[in-house]
C-alpha cells in the first residue's frame, strides 16, 4: 500500500460477510516488526480497526481465537509511502476548474511544508501496481472527503473529478498546467461539463 489517508482503516473481516468486521472478542493485533515507529494505530485494546499515521514499513500480526478454541494467525507486511488528504482550507475546498489559479500549492505552508497537487501519474501509470487507481479504484468511494464529524463534504456525485497538476513538457509546451481527472474512467477528461465544473483537490506533501 503506497498511499494512505485519515479515513483509511484495515481490519480482519468475516470471510462470509466481508462488510462485517470479525468478532472483536477473539481478535488481537500486535506489531511484530515496525521499522518506522508510530506508523500504525491498532485501535482500542489493540483490537482494531487499524489506522495509518505515517510513512514507513512494518509487520502486523492478527491473532484470532474462535469460540471453540481454534487459533488463526495472519501476518501482514505493510508499506505506507505517501499521505494524501482533502484540504480543510476553505479557499481550496470544493470544485476548481483548470484555470482558476487555485491548487494545493495555494495552501498555507506548515511545519511539513507547502502542500502539493497530485499528478496524473499518482493515479495512473502503466505497469505500476502502487498508483491510487491500482490500489483503490474510484478514490471517491473510500472516504477521503469525509470530515472529522463523519460527514461527506463537497462531493457532487455527478462530477467524480479531481484537479491534477499537468506540468508542460518539451513535447507539449503549450498544454494547460492543470487537468481534470475522471476517477471512474481513470483518465484525463475532455468532457465539457466536467471541465466547466472542475475537480476537487487532493493534496500531498512531496510528489
Amino acid at each position: 500500500m503506497a498511499y494512505y489517508f485519515d479515513a483509511l482503516n484495515a481490519d480482519v473481516v468475516d470471510p462470509d460477510n466481508p462488510e462485517k468486521p470479525s468478532d472483536r472478542g477473539g481478535l488481537q493485533y500486535t506489531i511484530e516488526g515496525q521499522f518506522s515507529p508510530g506508523i500504525f494505530d491498532l485501535g482500542d485494546g489493540n483490537q482494531g480497526p487499524i489506522s495509518f499515521k505515517g510513512n514507513g514499513t512494518g509487520m502486523i500480526k492478527a491473532t484470532m481465537i474462535t469460540d471453540d478454541g481454534r487459533i488463526y494467525i495472519y501476518k501482514y507486511y505493510v508499506v505506507t509511502m505517501q499521505k494524501i488528504f482533502y484540504p480543510t482550507d476553505p479557499n481550496l475546498t470544493g470544485y476548481h476548474p483548470r484555470s482558476d489559479n487555485i491548487a494545493c500549492e495555494s495552501g498555507v505552508t506548515t511545519s511539513r511544508g507547502t502542500p502539493n497537487s497530485l499528478r496524473q501519474w499518482n493515479f495512473f501509470q502503466p505497469n505500476n501496481p502502487y498508483t491510487i487507481y491500482s490500489e483503490f479504484g474510484n478514490i471517491f468511494n473510500w472516504g477521503i472527503f469525509v470530515d472529522a464529524g463523519g460527514q461527506i463534504t463537497d462531493v457532487d456525485d455527478n462530477f467524480p473529478t479531481v484537479k491534477v497538476y499537468n506540468m508542460p513538457d518539451i513535447n507539449h509546451p503549450n498544454k494547460e498546467y492543470y487537468a481534470i481527472y475522471d476517477v471512474k474512467t481513470n483518465e484525463i477528461t475532455n468532457n465539457q461539463d466536467y471541465l466547466a465544473k472542475g475537480g476537487l483537490l487532493i493534496c500531498t506533501y512531496g510528489t
